[in-house]
């Protein structure tokens, strides 16, 4: 469901509990033609699970050259209510995860005089 910017949560047995539209808008249509007209787009890449919430990388992506160029962090409960936004300032290059529901460490791509180096950041929420 990237491309639609919405979560679809399910119980154990398959069954359909919730879709959270994060964006808002409820045309679908209109959300995939973003990424074939080449306009900017925004989708959820990963998540990370603990025992009281979901927490979702949600990435704005330039529609013209596919590059990413905004990350926030969706704090979910278990019921698909949106708690918190984390506006990061960096870009999220790897995976994510999350200590004790407070403190959150990223993998974030450096690039200096052409040469790539990988960082561990950790935010404290």
């Amino acid at each position: 469901m990237y491309f639609f910017d919405l979560i679809q949560i399910y119980d154990f047995n398959g069954d359909l509990l919730k879709i959270v539209n994060l964006g808002g808008n409820d045309d679908y249509v209109k959300n995939i033609n973003h990424v074939l007209y080449k306009e900017d787009y925004r989708g959820c890449s990963q998540c990370y699970l603990t025992k009281d919430f979901c927490y979702l990388s949600r990435d704005l992506y330039d529609g013209k050259t596919g590059k990413k160029v905004e990350n926030e962090i969706l704090k979910m409960d278990w019921d698909g209510n949106i708690v918190q936004t984390i506006k990061l300032s960096v870009t999220l290059a790897a995976s994510f995860c999350v200590e004790n529901d407070q403190t959150l460490y990223l993998i974030v791509q450096n690039i200096v005089d052409d040469e790539e180096e990988y960082l561990i950041l950790s935010y404290h929420f």
